[in-house]
């Protein structure tokens, strides 16, 4: 299926064995590389019938369902979008043995030569350009078997899916992997290594992973794990959970989506070591502090957090079996990130950062470093380099500087924002301090609008922070503001529990319930 306008077509019940690539590739997709090659079934429309197929002994994919944004070849003016096409069945299908993935949603044709790139399958209610919830439609990809594959079980780039009764083993590397989001993994049984041993299963140089984290988008929900331990290594992800891409977030409250899931013989997987606590250091950050309300790795509603004074201190804290980097540690921590200074881009922050974590007689208690990220991702994950941010402990005080070891920023002149998370209640409090340069008199507030500068907007809770003369007068005073002048900096105390714009949200589960982000901005008038 070439032109991807072939669709409402029956394709069931199909044997595909030893597919080679040709001693002179006629497309590029036909040559062997990164999650490309000759493959079981090219499909290119989604709209068709596909089940009770078997793709095994591919040099390429098992699967590889590569749908473009528009046909191609003699079908080029054909008015449809197979990227956004609904999907028709794609059930009880087999995919085992194969060099590449079982399953590869992703990597569409974009020429008419057979190039492919990226490409994230979005289908819509009105088959026609994602507007996302506005005609977002689920699809379902049900009781798949992959097996015995070189790079991983499923590989997918996609929103909205739902993986239903796979059952998955012996694949290499992770058997759940790629870059969707608000999909379901549920009711499949995942075995690292299983006993169909009279050929030994395939190895690569990444550690076996159940399924991806998904930036916690995914709710993956009753599942068994089986047979997925520890690998020794602290840079790679292990175990049943990945924890290397939990970098969105500085405190990431998303396992709360992935109840009832039996792990057996498995560890619950890896904290893998931040970029910017590693050596050498790195100019990324994953997340601090991530919830366990499901207690994978110590008590339930315990917070999983790098075992570093910055983070433990003061905190009552446990082991985590099998690892010597983290700690189970009661909550509850807070989220800083978002920095924008003087109208930078706060989407995308690279300025250096050293945070200070202070005792209550102002001396450190330990430090996190993200070092300058303008000159690219240069960490231990290639993360982007704009992932900075820090995680905090209740009544913490911390000191904020635009700096590293080698790069200092200019201090600002007119504004600072940032973002706290995870400051649900009026008890939930920050004592922060940032540079500001200048003698004019500034002003603070904080907003859970996120355009934070239109807080004129009808029905936007705002919160001006009380200015006052001192710090022992700051510590006295909620929600307040102190300017010191003659350290150029500016300190707040702030609380959490400001209302969300419109109420709060109606599903307990959503990122605005889980997060509440809160704005707070430091300015000149």
């Amino acid at each position: 299926m070439e032109d991807a306008v072939e669709r409402r077509n029956l394709i069931e019940n199909n044997l595909v064995l030893k597919v080679r690539q040709p001693p002179q590739p006629i497309l590029p997709s036909d040559r062997e590389g990164f999650l490309r090659g000759p493959s079981g079934f090219w499909l290119t429309n989604p709209d068709n019938i596909v089940r009770g197929n078997v793709a095994a002994d591919a040099a390429g994919n098992g699967f590889w369902l590569a749908f473009p944004e528009r046909p191609l070849g003699l079908s080029k003016l054909v008015p449809i979008r197979p990227i956004n096409t609904q999907l028709g069945v794609f059930s009880h299908n087999v995919a085992h043995s194969n060099n590449k993935p079982g399953i590869n949603l992703d990597f569409a044709p974009f020429d008419d030569t057979g190039n492919t790139r990226e490409s994230k399958y979005v289908p819509t209610s009105d088959e026609r350009q994602d507007r996302y919830s506005a005609n977002r439609v689920r699809f379902t990809f049900s009781d798949i078997t992959t097996y015995k594959n070189r790079d991983n079980g499923l590989w997918n780039r996609t929103s909205w899916p739902d993986y239903v009764r796979f059952v998955s083993a012996d694949n290499a590397g992770m058997f759940f992997a790629g870059a969707g989001d608000n999909g379901r993994i549920s009711d499949s049984l995942i075995i690292g290594v299983s006993l169909n041993n009279s050929t030994p299963p395939p190895t690569s140089n990444q550690p076996n992973v159940a399924v991806a984290s998904y930036h916690s988008t995914f709710d993956i929900a009753h599942n068994v794990i089986v047979n997925f331990p520890l690998n020794d290594r602290i840079d790679r992800a292990s175990g049943a959970f990945a924890a290397n891409d939990y970098y969105t977030s500085p405190v990431d409250r998303g396992m709360v989506r992935n109840p009832n899931n039996r792990l057996i013989n498995s560890h619950p997987g890896r904290r893998v070591i931040s970029p910017n606590i590693n050596t050498p250091v790195g100019n990324a950050a994953l997340a601090g502090a991530l919830w366990d309300p499901h207690g994978y790795w110590g008590p339930a509603g315990n917070y999983w957090v790098y075992d570093i004074p910055f983070l433990t201190a003061g905190r009552t804290c446990m082991p985590v079996a099998g690892e010597h980097l983290s700690r189970s540690c009661a909550g509850p921590y807070y989220g800083v990130s978002g920095f924008r200074i003087d109208g930078s881009d706060r989407y995308k922050p690279v300025m250096p950062l050293t945070i200070t974590r202070l005792d209550h007689n102002m001396q450190p208690i330990g430090a996190w470093i993200v070092e300058d990220g303008s000159s690219g991702n240069l960490n231990t994950f290639n993360i982007m380099s704009h992932m900075r941010h820090f995680a905090a402990v209740p009544d913490g005080r911390y000191r904020i500087e635009f700096r590293d070891n080698l790069v200092s920023h200019p201090l600002p002149t007119q504004e600072v924002m940032l973002v706290l998370s995870n400051m649900h209640s009026t008890s939930d409090r920050l004592i922060l301090s940032v540079p500001f340069s200048g003698s004019a008199t500034i002003q603070a507030y904080l907003t859970t609008r996120e355009l934070y500068r239109d807080i004129q907007a009808p029905n936007t809770p705002v919160r001006h922070l009380t200015p006052v003369g001192s710090f022992a007068a700051l510590l006295a005073t909620e929600n307040s503001v102190w300017q010191d002048h003659a350290n150029q900096q500016v300190w707040v105390n702030v609380s959490g529990g400001l209302a969300l714009p419109g109420g709060a949200p109606t599903d307990p589960l959503s990122d605005e319930m889980l997060y509440r982000a809160t704005y707070l901005r430091v300015f000149k008038p």
